[in-house]
């Protein structure tokens, strides 16, 4: 395994730790859990290829971006946008109604 440029894992590691910032900014439940969502991606990649001290770095990113990704899993779940997704689901998945049984 060739290990990942120390300036490139620095600048993941530190753009994963922004956009953690940027999504505790964020009031919409459904944007703090993408933001964190993209937080992990970037933070794994220097967590496992990175070298030593970049290393250490991300892991610890990965385990705060986690964490978040954790906790807002179940707000989000239950926001009123995907309760509407969910009472959508059920509307489109009722199969309609024969011609037979429209005649009765």
């Amino acid at each position: 395994m060739i290990p990942m440029n120390p300036q490139t894992a620095s600048a993941l590691t530190w753009s994963a730790l922004i956009i953690n910032g940027l999504g505790a900014i964020v009031t919409a439940i459904g944007g703090q859990f993408t933001f964190s969502l993209i937080a992990v991606i970037l933070a794994l990649f220097p967590t496992i290829f990175a070298r030593k001290k970049a290393q250490v770095f991300g892991g610890a990113v990965l385990v705060l971006s986690l964490g978040l990704v954790i906790t807002g899993y179940p707000k989000y779940m239950e926001s009123p946008y995907m309760q509407r997704a969910k009472e959508y689901a059920e509307k489109i998945s009722t199969p309609p109604p024969t011609m037979q049984e429209e005649r009765k």
